[in-house]
């Protein structure tokens, strides 16, 4: 009886068991850590969207804003909200009702500029709108010269005609993430 044996009770294992009993082991300590990862990616995950909430103008309450309150302007830019106003959590209505007021003092110009990009932001699906939230978090975790030479880049994009835009599209989309 080998070594190894003597300190196990029960029968002799063959050559199999042993090597059966050290792959189980193996594949429960990946488990295990595979397991532990998740926790502390969960955790992590957690964290940051617990600063994003609290960052949310945290010092300052949100008060309900009450359909009557707003001026008959912001009522008639938000009056598909009308029905419905009063089942909208309190900062989206506060969220709209400022938005309304910044409507009225734009510019006809910057309206027709605001009006075209609210509609192309409707023409996306809830999983492009994620990804533009996701971008746009990132945009504002980058230093101000960055943000500013990422913002001169996409107004050069911007100024190319659409068939270069859909070609260098295209091109960025075949890229290795590590180009």
């Amino acid at each position: 009886m080998s070594m190894r044996q003597t300190f196990m009770t029960g029968p002799p294992m063959n050559h199999f068991s042993l090597r059966a009993q050290r792959i189980f082991a193996a594949s429960s300590r990946t488990l295990c850590r595979t397991w532990i990862s998740t926790v502390v990616l969960m955790v992590a995950v957690c964290c940051v969207c617990s600063l994003h909430i609290s960052k949310v103008r945290a010092d300052e309450p949100v008060r309900v804003v009450f359909w009557s309150e707003l001026s008959p302007d912001q009522q008639a830019l938000l009056k598909k909200y009308e029905k419905s106003w009063s089942q909208l959590l309190p900062n989206r209505q506060a969220a709209l009702a400022e938005a309304s007021l910044r409507w009225h003092m734009l510019d006809p110009t910057s309206r027709q500029t605001a009006g075209e990009r609210f509609d192309q932001w409707r023409a996306l699906s809830s999983s492009q709108r994620e990804a533009m939230r996701a971008h746009l978090e990132q945009l504002k975790m980058l230093s101000a010269d960055r943000q500013e030479q990422v913002r001169v880049h996409a107004a050069q994009f911007k100024a190319r005609p659409v068939s270069d835009q859909q070609l260098l599209l295209k091109r960025w989309q075949e890229m290795a993430p590590a180009q």
